[in-house]
Parts: C-alpha cells; structure tokens; sequence
C-alpha cells in the first residue's frame, strides 16, 4: 500500500513525531487494513486492491470503497456507535481511513472459526443487522446508492 501524508489543514503544525504502520490484515478478498499509531492517536487505513486474493484472476473497480465509506455513514446515521466514524478517505484512489476502536474487541469471525460461540455477541448482530434491514427496506435511496452487482 503507497501511504501518503496531506499536509496540515490551515493552523496546523506537523508533528516531527513517530508514525508506525502495521498491517492489521486483509480482509475478505480484497481489501488491506493498516494500524496508524502516533503519539497522539490510532486509526485504521482500508485499501481496496483491483484484483481480489482469489485462485483465479478477478478484478474489482477499487472505486467499491467508497460504498463502504458510504454505508458507514448510513449505518451511523441509523445505529450511532455502530460502526466506526470515518475520518478521511479518496474514493477515487481507494482508501479510507477510520477511527480505531480498541484491542479488546474480539474479531467475530476469528472466535466462530475457533469454536468460540457467545448467544449475546449473535444476538446483537441479529439486532443489528435486524435495524439495519428494516430502515433500508423499500427504501429507493438505500438501494440506489448501494447498487453494487457492477463492481464485481
């Protein structure tokens, strides 16, 4: 992943402090993830990769991370606290960056894989997702702007 620093917003200093970068992971297909340390704060980069961690070649427009920058915003505006808050981000390059939040959340899909299965963690995804779908039903905007099938 290229990283590339903005330059301060007008006011700001830079800090000539240490910046860390570790790869967090990538996730399902085609998506890498940084952890972003400073002295003063963590967060999270998401960079979507054209061609998909698949057998087979498979390419995707990287545009698809905006979607996902998109659906953040939608989820919080339903379910405040639900996801994590989006802090910047180039839709046209792919990438977004968002708020860390925490090493004491469990990778869900890590503990189902290893036989760890918690009623209340499946229980609050079915809320979720639940509240999720009954917002978004039938509503034209919703499925406008998440018509995803020509990325892939």
């Amino acid at each position: 992943m290229r990283v590339r620093c903005r330059a301060p917003h007008p006011g700001q200093t830079r800090s000539s402090s240490s910046l860390e970068l570790r790869l967090v992971g990538t996730s399902l297909l085609g998506r890498h993830g940084l952890l972003v340390e400073t002295a003063h704060r963590r967060l999270v980069v998401k960079s979507a990769l054209a061609k998909l961690k698949v057998r087979d070649d498979w390419f995707a427009v990287i545009s698809r991370n905006r979607v996902e920058q998109d659906y953040f915003h939608y989820a919080a505006g339903i379910l405040p606290g639900s996801v994590p808050r989006i802090l910047d981000g180039d839709p046209e390059e792919g990438w977004f960056a968002m708020e860390y939040l925490g090493d004491d959340l469990e990778n869900w899909k890590a503990a189902l894989l290893a036989g760890r299965i918690d009623p209340a963690v499946a229980r609050r995804a079915g809320e979720v997702l639940g509240r999720l779908h009954a917002a978004s039903r039938g509503h034209p905007a919703a499925r406008d702007r998440f018509d995803t099938l020509t990325n892939f």
